[in-house]
């Protein structure tokens, strides 16, 4: 991103809270073995602390706030998204995937339900298809800047075009205007 800072690492990134920090849980070992590959960081927004004892990644843990994510997410070189392999996951939805979008951040997420439905919509974003195949997926897409690059520009384009404030607000407007039409 634009404004990275003074780090040099690569910033994968995740916002969410202790109650969904477990749906990420099954990619801290694959990070860290990239981390022997690849000089990245691991920015975790809205939990204390990981519960993983990782050997070469290094790990920031900031709480959350508005202002954190606003300020911190935009400077991820890549947004993580997993959720589990349950049917109740299916029904989740793509909150952080709408914000790693909205900011200009690629990102990597399973290919089903909600994950696959934004990549299919949007053309953005990096599918898993097995649990099994994160870590070759995220070796790819760290090892490429120019289609980590295509795949936010690709994102920000869906998020100002589709579920942006503006965007919203026209819609209602319309929806509106069409009710109070039906009642006269």
């Amino acid at each position: 991103s634009a404004s990275r800072g003074l780090s040099s690492r690569l910033r994968v990134g995740w916002t969410g809270s202790p109650s969904t920090l477990r749906f990420i849980e099954p990619l801290f070992a694959p990070l860290d073995a990239l981390a022997a590959e690849f000089e990245i960081e691991l920015v975790l927004i809205g939990v204390s602390g990981s519960g993983y004892s990782f050997q070469q990644l290094p790990v920031t843990c900031l709480p959350w706030s508005e202002e954190v994510e606003f300020r911190e997410v935009p400077q991820f070189d890549l947004g993580l998204h997993s959720l589990d392999q349950t049917d109740l996951s299916l029904k989740r939805g793509a909150g952080k995937i709408f914000i790693y979008m909205a900011a200009g951040v690629p990102f990597i997420t399973d290919a089903r339900g909600i994950g696959l439905d934004v990549i299919t919509e949007s053309g953005a974003g990096v599918p898993v298809a097995n649990p099994t195949d994160w870590l070759e997926r995220l070796r790819h897409i760290i090892s490429s800047r120019q289609e980590r690059h295509e795949h936010a520009k690709r994102g920000l384009e869906f998020a100002r075009a589709e579920i942006s404030y503006e965007v919203f607000r026209a819609l209602l407007k319309k929806l509106l205007s069409e009710a109070s039409d039906g009642i006269r």
